[in-house]
């Protein structure tokens, strides 16, 4: 009964917030009329004591432009403190009600493209646009769920019946295959400045369950977001948030911010898939992958009270923090593996002791999702001093 409890449908996109998620099955037709996954989550809100005092005005200026190293970015001889009227470094996330209205008006377009020629299919977001880590500029990540399809020469054979419903769509988008990507997408790019990009996926429903638990560690803490928003804009700045060129997609970024507060003394956030496991949840398989994490905010509160030992909550600021982020993986962080999880149950990497940056997929444990080029180690090192 506790397991049918805390079931949900996946098709739908819905999230669970008093148990395990998600369900244990994908169900190949959608619960709803429409063939779209509601495009942003009813995830429960922050229990931290918010508000969280801002950056200051000179600190989020040299985020945005990059001209300072990580550490030195924020040091306290470079910072002007806090002001009640600085505006939050998140400002530009989430989407306002225009951007809302544009991210879905053009998943319904590709809903209505995949309709036409993928039979059963289902449209569901992924990435930023449900993770809260939006930004202006940010693409929409959608993924097409094609049931029967599990082989990548289908994925591809489905992605180029969608690249052709796209073009006979209308001429507001460059449809661009990309089918040699390690994952095949759709690029749809768009034709004149303003509009949206859009990456689409088929079947990529890991994806889609990796943005739903980043979303639920956004959802713990308020001081996630904006820190999380605070290191992708630096990175970005600084030319080394380009997974294309062997540095760090931001997907990594995220991961490692979760990590940090997950180490931190006492720690921010506790391990949403090791309460799952100690909780008792029953596992939950999603291409032969074990997705389940604790949605209960009160699982999350009684883990991190376990782990503080009787100690106070953290309470350190969103400045404190980002500080503590690069000093970490400066001084810190020398080698191993950025978890998410406890890794006592699975096999160590061979290159464990030496390995750098490498990055855990959260349900995929041994599978690094920062993939970063040896040649950029030295460079990459330097810039979080």
């Amino acid at each position: 009964a506790a397991a049918a409890a805390a079931a949900t449908s996946f098709s739908s996109g819905s999230h669970d917030l008093n148990g395990a998620y998600p369900s244990s099955s994908y169900s190949s037709s959608s619960t709803s009329s429409s063939s779209m996954a509601p495009l942003f989550f009813p995830l429960r809100p922050s229990a931290a004591p918010a508000p969280v005092p801002a950056l200051s005005l000179r600190v989020q200026q040299t985020l945005r432009t990059g001209r300072g190293r990580g550490v030195a970015s924020v040091s306290s001889s470079s910072l002007s403190s806090s002001s009640s009227s600085s505006p939050p470094i998140d400002s530009e996330a989430p989407p306002g009600t225009d951007q809302r209205a544009a991210q879905e008006a053009l998943m319904e377009k590709v809903a209505t493209a995949a309709r036409q020629v993928l039979d059963g299919c289902t449209v569901q977001p992924f990435g930023s646009a449900i993770t809260g880590l939006w930004l202006e500029k940010s693409d929409l990540d959608l993924c097409v769920v094609v049931p029967g399809v599990k082989e990548r020469d289908q994925q591809t054979r489905a992605l180029r019946k969608l690249a052709g419903a796209l073009r006979r769509l209308g001429a507001t988008h460059h449809v661009l295959p990309r089918i040699g990507a390690q994952m095949p997408i759709i690029r749809w790019e768009p034709r004149r400045p303003g509009l949206i990009a859009c990456d689409i996926s088929v079947n990529n429903t890991l994806a889609v369950a990796n943005s739903k638990l980043v979303a639920q560690y956004v959802n713990a803490d308020s001081r996630v977001r904006p820190l999380a928003l605070a290191v992708k804009m630096w990175a970005s700045a600084r030319g080394i948030n380009q997974r294309s060129e062997g540095t760090l997609s931001s997907f990594a970024l995220v991961l490692m911010v979760i990590h940090f507060l997950q180490q931190r003394s006492p720690p921010v956030l506790p391990s949403l898939q090791d309460i799952a496991v100690k909780k008792g949840y029953p596992p939950v398989f999603l291409q032969g992958v074990d997705v389940r994490f604790s949605t209960r905010q009160s699982d999350v509160e009684e883990e991190l009270s376990r782990l503080r030992r009787g100690a106070d909550p953290n309470t350190e600021s969103l400045q404190s923090l980002l500080e503590g982020f690069f000093h970490y993986f400066a001084h810190e962080y020398r080698h191993g593996t950025i978890a998410l999880r406890s890794r006592k149950n699975f096999e160590p990497r061979v290159d464990e002791a030496t390995c750098y940056l490498v990055v855990d997929n959260p349900f995929e444990p041994g599978k690094d999702v920062a993939n970063i080029d040896v040649s950029n180690y030295s460079r990459l090192r330097d810039e979080f001093l």
